[in-house]
């Protein structure tokens, strides 16, 4: 059988890339492959690998984008489980990160200079339980800029109606999670109808029955065009596999299509 190392250098990158998107997992792999197979794709595959750290892995991986600072150029998207003072120093060093997942406490960390250093942050999800973070992210010194050019944002929680929906001037998708009835997905709209360029709105749910839709269901899903629910729980997508199909043009949370159901 021939060896990928055979192939044209343009085609097997990208395989390499298509594989190393997939997980961490996959690109670990191919690192460990051949001495030849590192060089080509340490960094050249990195800036598409989904990369989670965990709580228990956010020392080692600041202490490595800081001892190798090319490491850290490359680190495009990236989900940081937990909020400490490891999570701060990685988003503070990955300057070219895309998409990030993470708490507001670690996001709050970048926003605190005059300057905003991550001008190629357009994809923020948020996964902590303060009711309205951007509040107080708004009075940092690069909270404005960082809000301005976001043109996709989630939040693990309902949106409040405090949420500062007149700061997202390039929002062009927007997600939450909720309980859905007609008086929420009212207070939804009419939270978010101040962003101008606003084309796709998500909300997630736990609160449904694999059932049809009833009367009450089928008005909330005609409220709106740009309105998509997806149904989370037991077999179906989950939050991180939404998140990391985004960075390899999958099916992600804004372009899932699934079949209406009850909700509850």
């Amino acid at each position: 059988m021939p060896s990928l190392l055979s192939l044209p250098l343009e085609l097997a990158l990208e395989i390499f890339t298509l594989v190393s998107s997939s997980s961490q997992e996959c690109y670990r792999t191919l690192l460990f492959l051949s001495r030849t197979i590192h060089s080509m794709v340490k960094y050249e595959c990195l800036s598409h690998v989904p990369i989670r750290i965990g709580s228990k892995g956010l020392h080692s991986f600041a202490d490595l984008v800081e001892s190798c600072p090319g490491i850290s150029l490359f680190v495009v998207h990236l989900w940081i489980n937990g909020s400490t003072q490891h999570g701060e120093r990685i988003i503070q060093r990955c300057a070219n990160i895309v998409t990030l997942a993470c708490m507001s406490r670690t996001l709050r960390s970048i926003l605190t200079g005059s300057e905003l250093k991550h001008c190629h942050l357009t994809e923020v999800t948020l996964f902590d339980s303060t009711y309205s973070p951007w509040s107080e992210l708004l009075k940092l010194p690069s909270g404005p800029r960082l809000a301005g050019q976001l043109t996709h944002y989630r939040v693990h929680e309902a949106v409040s109606r405090e949420f500062p929906a007149f700061a997202f001037l390039s929002l062009t998708h927007f997600s939450s999670s909720s309980k859905l009835d007609k008086n929420q997905m009212e207070s939804i709209l009419t939270t978010l109808a101040p962003i101008a360029g606003l084309q796709k709105i998500v909300v997630t749910t736990f609160h449904w029955k694999d059932e049809i839709p009833d009367v009450a269901t089928m008005e909330v899903l005609t409220m709106d065009e740009r309105l998509t629910i997806v149904y989370l729980g037991k077999d179906h997508i989950s939050e991180f596999q939404a998140w990391s199909e985004r960075s390899r043009g999958g099916k992600c949370i804004w372009t899932q299509r699934t079949e209406p159901r009850r909700l509850s």
